[in-house]
């Protein structure tokens, strides 16, 4: 049996840069090595993950168009990787700032191995947004999708073990945006 498999296969970041009549734009696509343990045991991957939203934040530094970075993190809102990426890199959360939270990886969730489902279920997918330097990327909205199961033979079935996110977003016009690393994800 392989065990901690995304560990073992090497993550990165894919980047592409899109078109829109605002101006051009870069959605970023990534996931983080999972957790693996509840929250009451240690975590041996914890200095990956800071590893990977640090690395990620310096990539997208030397981007100057404005960013939909999107994935599966495999971290909490309060967790001090959440906290280093956007701090450093100057990200916004979409769902956060919409007060619309909703877990992406659900305990009772059919692909969830039995082991797993005493697991709570938790918000470890974003949808991130980060202004360019004359274009600003505004969230209108974010829901779940590919959230319902399907039964095939009696069996209950899904796409993944984590629900998908769908973001409406529109670009404005604006002057003088910039980011600057903020000390506190620094001193983390």
């Amino acid at each position: 049996i392989l065990n901690h498999g995304d560990w073992w296969a090497g993550k990165g970041i894919a980047l592409h840069r899109l078109a829109h009549a605002e101006g051009e734009f870069m959605i970023a696509n990534t996931h983080l090595v999972a957790r693996y343990v509840p929250l009451t045991e240690p975590d041996v991957y914890f200095a990956m993950r800071v590893a990977e939203v640090i690395e990620i934040s310096s990539l997208l530094a030397d981007i100057k168009l404005p960013v939909v970075m999107l994935g599966d993190f495999n971290i909490q809102e309060g967790f001090d990787e959440y906290h280093i990426f956007k701090g450093l890199s100057g990200v916004r959360d979409v769902a956060a700032r919409l007060d619309s939270r909703q877990a992406t990886r659900l305990a009772e969730n059919p692909m969830r191995k039995s082991n797993h489902r005493k697991r709570q279920d938790a918000r470890l997918d974003y949808v991130f947004t980060r202004p360019g330097e004359t274009v600003d990327v505004v969230a209108q909205g974010v829901h779940l999708v590919f959230d319902e199961w399907v039964n095939l033979e009696g069996q209950k079935i899904t796409a993944s073990d984590h629900n998908g996110l769908l973001a409406n977003l529109t670009m404005t016009h604006q002057t003088g945006l910039n980011h600057r690393p903020e000390q506190d994800a620094v001193d983390l």
